[in-house]
């Protein structure tokens, strides 16, 4: 049986918040738009890939003085070396909850890897909603145009003026449906089996007579 893997939760959040996060490299170069190839391709296998777990805390310390330097004057370089900190920091989480969402695709039933999937989903929900709340803290400041020329769409920009931070009820939810996709991943990829007539026969033996 063709595994299935949990992918439709991650798969839409990562495509939604990509187009509020522009390309570091495309920003550099002054290329906007979202369908512009802006990923360099390497020779190097997925088995080469480091796998690591993030730390919240990390994000925390690249954000902790953005009020403070949104608040006061000639902070313009300041703030964006923040914006871009915490940009940094998002995509490389990307990668890695990328990297743990293949492994439990690859092997469901690894509670192992589904472990490393929650962790990272946590950590994307709870990274996520700070990320909006800083940049709406520097959308609402003197310099919310150099944020602006960073945000290549209108619709991103109006979402970020009028994004309201996460309940604890969400964030729960959110976890609870990780965990759920999770069981429905690894109850997918059992083997089942159907007696007739006093014969077991597997499904893979079932597709084969129909």
């Amino acid at each position: 049986m063709k595994k299935k893997g949990k992918m439709s939760k991650w798969i839409g959040s990562i495509l939604i918040t990509a187009l509020l996060v522009p390309s570091l490299a495309a920003s550099a170069n002054g290329v906007t738009g979202i369908l512009v190839d802006r990923v360099e391709h390497s020779d190097e296998l997925f088995s080469q890939y480091d796998y690591y777990r993030m730390e919240e805390s990390d994000f925390d310390a690249i954000v902790n003085s953005l009020s403070e330097l949104a608040e006061q004057d000639n902070n313009a370089d300041a703030v964006m070396d923040v914006i871009i900190g915490m940009e940094d920091y998002f995509c490389e989480m990307n990668a890695m909850y990328s990297i743990a969402n293949i492994y439990t695709t690859l092997d469901a039933a690894n509670e192992a890897y589904d472990e490393e999937v929650k962790y990272y989903d946590e950590l994307w929900t709870n990274v996520c909603d700070k990320l909006m709340l800083n940049y709406q803290i520097v959308a609402n400041s003197q310099y919310s145009e150099e944020l602006r020329e960073r945000i290549d769409n209108e619709d991103d920009w109006q979402d970020i003026l009028d994004y309201v931070p996460m309940t604890d009820e969400q964030k729960e939810l959110s976890a609870k449906e990780t965990e759920l996709e999770l069981r429905y991943d690894e109850l997918y990829n059992e083997n089942y089996y159907a007696s007739i007539n006093g014969q077991t026969y597997s499904e893979e033996e079932l597709e084969e007579a129909y």
